[in-house]
């Protein structure tokens, strides 16, 4: 259940970046978009019982609370708290005194009162941009949190 909800933020994320003009990588707009596409016209498995309706919400509702970041994977953790990572920036407010190539935070609250909250750590890592350390998934189970790693030699 909590994955349909994680899956419709981090889509919706993507659709506000694309409606606010952000480039993609060549390629990445087909890569991410084409199974949405083919899933309109041939739904790969039966239609969910859960899930029976998507509504997208009009730019001018959508908050931004850590403006400038980017890569927010998302997980539940056994404490109820969403915890996630952020590329490229300061995180949320109060913000870093240096912009993170990867930086740590968790979310509280409900989708229309939520707040963020840096966690500092000695895994924080700098050097921003595409050849930065970034986390690209994450997953926590019986208390340890995961991450999937890109740009990690």
């Amino acid at each position: 259940m909590f994955r349909g909800h994680i899956f419709i933020l981090v889509m919706g994320l993507m659709a506000v970046l694309w409606n606010a003009g952000f480039p993609f990588r060549p390629g990445a707009e087909g890569a991410m978009f084409a199974g949405v596409a083919h899933a309109q016209n041939q739904p790969p498995y039966a239609q969910s019982p859960v899930i029976t309706h998507l509504e997208w919400a009009p730019v001018e509702e959508i908050r931004r609370a850590a403006d400038g970041n980017d890569t927010f994977p998302i997980t539940w953790g056994d404490d109820d708290l969403l915890y996630t990572a952020f590329g490229d920036g300061h995180g949320f407010v109060p913000e870093t005194d240096i912009k993170l190539s990867l930086g740590f935070a968790f979310v509280t609250g409900d989708p229309d009162n939520y707040a963020g909250s840096n966690i500092r750590s000695p895994q924080e890592q700098q050097g921003d941009g595409a050849s930065g350390m970034k986390a690209s998934g994450m997953l926590m189970v019986n208390g340890v949190l995961y991450m999937w790693m890109r740009n990690a030699d």
